[in-house]
């Protein structure tokens, strides 16, 4: 008896974790968009350091919100690229957090909190145990690797 390839159990979380956020990417340019690229026209307004947190924020927003749906999209075909693809996703969301507190604290804006350090913490743990997921589980390689 072979068993059924299928998107069931464990798998619809990070399942479930990408539709979301392609959604929220999607929202967040609806309503945000316009004011983030107004910024683009006024740069010279703001310091250096601000200038490059601004675009580099920009950029990591994009890249995530193009990477979501690419995600989305692997996993709608089953592709077997969805897991590699969906640790990098995951990867970028972790790096653009660390990004947005490194910029925070050396643009003298605040200093980190313990709910600073939390969130981080959160997204890492939740990086580290969905990457082994997606390496490890025998799931993800019946469903997208055979």
């Amino acid at each position: 008896m072979t068993e059924r390839k299928g998107i069931r159990g464990w798998l619809l979380i990070p399942a479930l974790f990408t539709g979301v956020i392609s959604l929220l990417f999607l929202v967040y340019f609806i309503v945000r968009g316009p004011d983030l690229f107004s910024l683009l026209n006024h740069l010279e307004r703001f310091p250096v350091l601000d200038r490059v947190g601004i675009i580099g924020e920009m950029i990591v927003i994009i890249c995530s919100g193009a990477f979501s749906f690419i995600s989305l999209y692997l996993l709608g075909c089953k592709s077997k690229f969805y897991p590699k693809f969906s640790i990098l996703l995951l990867a970028l969301i972790l790096f653009g957090g660390m990004i947005d507190l490194i910029y925070a604290a050396t643009a003298g804006k605040k200093h980190w909190s313990v709910s600073d350090i939390m969130n981080i913490v959160g997204v890492f743990s939740f990086t580290a145990v969905w990457t082994l997921y997606m390496w490890r589980s025998q799931r993800v390689k019946n469903t997208f690797v055979r």
